[in-house]
């Protein structure tokens, strides 16, 4: 992978959150908070995973935004985060070139889950 490819990735994955967002936006803090079932409970549980997850890749990279946020936060405070967390990836972008892309090193998630990571 190049640092460019990974730049359209990226720049379509924050295109997928803004439309998501979007949408989460248009609800209200019932429907936000309704027991849906699924993975997570709630659409802003599943959000608060989404946002978990970036900042956790954001960290392993060696960058990030400092912090997790704490229990139950709210969909303008997990907004926020998403935001900060996307200038963030893309600053780290422009540090990198192609050859920083094929280094990986193996990691585990917060459940112990191998993943691969950039190192």
């Amino acid at each position: 992978m190049t640092v460019k490819e990974a730049e359209e990735l990226f720049n379509y994955n924050s295109w997928a959150n803004a439309r998501v967002l979007g949408v989460m936006e248009s609800l209200t803090q019932e429907q936000l908070e309704r027991k849906v079932g699924g993975s997570y409970p709630s659409i802003i549980c599943t959000l608060d995973h989404l946002v978990g997850g970036e900042w956790f890749w954001l960290q392993e990279w060696g960058a990030g935004v400092t912090g997790a946020l704490g229990e139950n936060p709210t969909l303008p405070e997990l907004k926020a985060q998403l935001s900060a967390i996307e200038a963030e990836r893309f600053n780290l972008l422009t540090l990198l070139d192609d050859s920083d892309l094929q280094n990986v090193r193996k990691v585990q998630n917060d459940v112990g889950f191998p993943l691969d990571a950039l190192t």
